[in-house]
């Protein structure tokens, strides 16, 4: 009965077919993981590069902001001019003008500083108002006076 040539041959190449699949099974489930682990390392070393960029510019910006000429730059942006410059402002024909001079610059809001407590504390009254005097620096200051016009 099961002793038979060809019964014997029949399981004995169900077997072999099954162990080549089990193989061929485990072999494709590495290869498909190695391909999603290639794929994210590629994934990663592009964004790598691109934050190593993103540093490297960065650092340049920051060394940038401790130059005298970056600051001259953006005080002068924010409306600053130097001690004894005039500013020139040239309107085109035509437009309106502030009949007092002066540069239309929007003035900036900061948000309130959060509150420790939610309760208001008690502040003391403001004492009278000292009356002014005017005041010279004797000695003079390092670097270049901007001020605000």
């Amino acid at each position: 009965m099961i002793d038979s040539p060809i019964t014997l041959r029949r399981i004995a190449v169900v077997l072999i077919a099954g162990i080549c699949g089990l193989v061929a099974f485990a072999v494709y489930g590495q290869v498909a993981q190695s391909r999603h682990l290639d794929s994210q390392v590629n994934t990663l070393a592009t964004r790598n590069s691109a934050l190593t960029q993103q540093i490297t510019d960065r650092e340049r910006e920051i060394a940038d902001a401790q130059t005298i000429a970056w600051l001259e730059q953006q005080a002068r942006q924010l409306g600053y001019v130097f001690a004894g410059e005039h500013l020139y402002v040239i309107v085109p024909a035509g437009a309106a003008h502030a009949s007092t001079g002066g540069v239309s610059v929007p003035i900036p809001t900061f948000p309130p500083p959060p509150s420790a407590t939610a309760t208001p504390s008690a502040t003391p009254k403001p004492s009278a108002p000292a009356s002014p005097s005017p005041s010279h620096a004797s000695t003079p200051s390092p670097g270049p006076t901007l001020t605000p016009h």
